[in-house]
């Protein structure tokens, strides 16, 4: 397994932060620029993985959406995974998406399973009837930092 990229001022370490984003549940929050050349964020479910060798990040998005078009003319992205409570800690960081149709329906499902959505829920059975026309997000990581502020808070209570 090849290390994380993690930068220098990171407050964790490669394995603390692969620790954080397994049990991580929030969606990420993800950014690239569009044809304007304006910000877009999106939140997309995530899950974090080994693939060839490197940990790589994965999400999902349909073939319609204004993020699907964003990231097939400009495929560098950053990201920010946080928790919203307080100790706040989480990740940020940037990489290079690439969107891949085979496997795009277990990465789907995979994504459900993780954010407890059920696949006979009214919005588990949309998503699903739409896999054909799905892609699954590969974000490689090019560089990642940490941040955990559970000590900084405790000074606070």
């Amino acid at each position: 397994m090849k290390e994380l990229p993690v930068v220098k001022s990171s407050q964790l370490a490669s394995t603390a932060i692969r620790t954080l984003l397994a049990a991580t549940r929030v969606p990420m929050r993800l950014a690239c620029n569009d044809s304007a050349g304006f910000p877009l964020v999106c939140s997309l479910w995530f899950t974090c993985a080994e693939d060839a060798g490197e940990t790589v990040l994965w999400c999902a998005s349909h073939e319609s959406s204004h993020l699907v078009k964003v990231l097939l003319a400009n495929n560098k992205v950053g990201f920010d995974i946080g928790v919203n409570t307080p100790p706040y800690k989480g990740v940020r960081g940037q990489g290079t998406a690439s969107l891949v149709r085979e496997g795009a329906a277990e990465i789907l499902t995979t994504l459900l399973h993780r954010y407890d959505i059920g696949s006979d829920s009214s919005l588990g059975q949309w998503l699903l009837s739409r896999v054909d026309g799905e892609y699954a997000i590969r974000i490689a990581i090019k560089r990642i930092s940490a941040w955990d502020y559970t000590r900084r808070m405790a000074a606070t209570s």
